[in-house]
């Protein structure tokens, strides 16, 4: 966000590229079947409108291993499972990792976040997928084993006090009070496990048995799972536990719907290849599906956490994607940060999002939220006066408006222009004085001509008296 010359342009589309062909140009082949991959097709991603879908995810998760180095900003700390890390679970000062198989429940100690220690584990009988923690115990959904009852009041030493075998393949664990309310894949259903002697858990209730159930939220009276089998989004009643009852019901944009947050009036799913969905619950006898936005993942993301406005969204191999949910009905991907495995689960507390990722990988620790973008602009050379700044244009990237912000100390005339990726002026956004302050200037992918611009990456170049600035635009149709 500093004085650069039109042609710094071609500078750092050509760095950016240089690192992706020594990092990254394997995962690229192998998203295009092989076939050989220019710098000239990483930039300019023909558009193809009946795959435009494909290319929003193929753009975004180039740009991001173009930024892989970029991670380590984002990733603080890290600690390796002997397992796959699939699920987390953090309260106080540790951590929780469902460690797969081999590796049952980890313990990690996270008061120094930038160096987590695995300081106790328990191997499971079964595959540890999820961890739910409700007072001094642990409860870990244990794939074909159940529930396993895991007291953890010595975190050093955790040890498995109780179980209960399911009807299918515990996949996930949502705890509350006295129940534990377990997903079952496999034509398991929901059931309703009564721990309020964890020495000696029991299922109390149980609903749609023949449901391949892979996610579960609890909030107030109700149960809200995703099912695979029915390839949607349900609402369980759950006032009366012994009783659940399936009150509302919703199929999800894609067919493989795995994991589920709910926040205020509002549910968020991964939907598979069909990324990151909002469903309004105010209703919970008629649930809506009223925003979605692609992901760059590998059609098998696990799960989501919702902190304030950001859902954190565990996105398979391209790692975690940061999604803004202030607008419910047209969440934006504003951060991703690669991880080194394939990022299965998420739980965020405070500044930290804490990330099982899967073989190899562990335990990550990220900051919350952190763009690699704002890493990336951030990293260029300092303005001798700080008389101008510019961001990338959100969404990135865009499909239908791009909205390009930046900043002056005072008025002056400033002239804002989109570049693509060989410096050629593609539009002019803003050309006369503007005053002091913040300014949000909307490009919708047009040229001066009025025609559609292919899909990309551009630059957003903002000129003053006394210097200029560029920061990114990404376009896809």
């Amino acid at each position: 966000m500093r004085p650069m010359p039109t042609d710094s342009i071609h500078t750092i589309v050509t760095s950016s590229l240089s690192s992706l062909t020594t990092r990254g140009i394997s995962k690229t082949r192998s998203l295009t079947a092989g076939s050989a991959m220019t710098r000239s097709h990483v930039l300019t991603l023909p558009s193809f409108r009946c795959a435009s879908r494909f290319f929003l995810g193929l753009l975004v998760a180039v740009i991001s291993w173009s930024q892989g180095a970029l991670a380590g900003e984002c990733i603080v700390g890290a600690v390796d499972t002997p397992g796959a890390a699939q699920g987390v679970a953090v309260v106080g000062s540790y951590a929780y990792v469902a460690d797969g198989t081999g590796g049952g429940l980890r313990v990690i100690d996270i008061s120094d976040p930038a160096s987590p220690v695995d300081i106790g584990s328990v191997d499971t009988p079964g595959d540890a997928f999820d961890v739910a923690v409700g007072g001094s115990y642990a409860y870990v959904a244990d794939n074909f084993s159940g529930l396993q009852a895991i007291d953890i009041s010595d975190p050093t030493s955790p040890e498995i006090v109780g179980s209960v075998g399911t009807a299918g393949a515990a996949r996930n664990v949502a705890v509350v009070a006295s129940y534990a309310y377990v997903a079952n894949e496999f034509m398991g259903g929901l059931q309703v496990v009564d721990i309020s002697d964890p020495t000696s858990p029991e299922i109390v209730g149980s609903v749609d048995p023949s449901a391949d159930i892979t996610g579960v939220a609890v909030a107030s009276s109700y149960a809200y799972i995703t099912d695979v089998s029915f390839s949607g989004f349900k609402v369980i009643d759950i006032s009366t536990p012994t009783s659940p009852e399936i009150v509302g019901s919703v199929q999800t944009l894609g067919s493989t719907p795995i994991g589920v947050a709910v926040a205020g009036s509002y549910a968020y799913i991964a939907d598979g290849f069909n990324g990151f969905q909002v469903i309004d619950i105010s209703d919970p006898t008629s649930p809506e599906i009223v925003g979605d936005v692609d992901t760059p993942g590998n059609g098998y993301p696990k799960d989501i956490a919702v902190f304030g406005s950001h859902a954190y969204f565990a996105d398979g191999s391209a790692g975690l994607q940061t999604i803004d949910i202030s607008d419910p009905a047209s969440p934006a991907i504003i951060g991703s940060v690669d991880t080194p495995g394939s990022a299965s689960d998420v739980a965020v507390v405070g500044s930290y999002a804490y990330v099982a990722d899967a073989s190899p990988g562990g335990l990550q620790v990220i900051l919350a939220p952190c763009d690699v973008t704002a890493v990336l602009e951030s990293s260029l050379p300092a303005a001798p006066h700080a008389e101008a700044l510019i961001r990338s244009a959100r969404p990135f990237p865009a499909s239908e408006t791009a909205m390009v912000p930046f900043w002056l100390q005072r008025g002056a005339a400033v002239k804002l222009g989109i570049y693509d990726a060989t410096g050629r002026k593609v539009r002019s956004l803003v050309d006369g004085v503007r005053g002091a302050g913040e300014h949000l200037v909307g490009w919708n992918g047009r040229d001066d001509a009025g025609r559609s611009v292919a899909s990309g990456l551009y630059f957003a170049r903002l000129s003053w008296p006394g210097g200029s600035s560029v920061a990114r635009a990404a376009w896809v149709r």
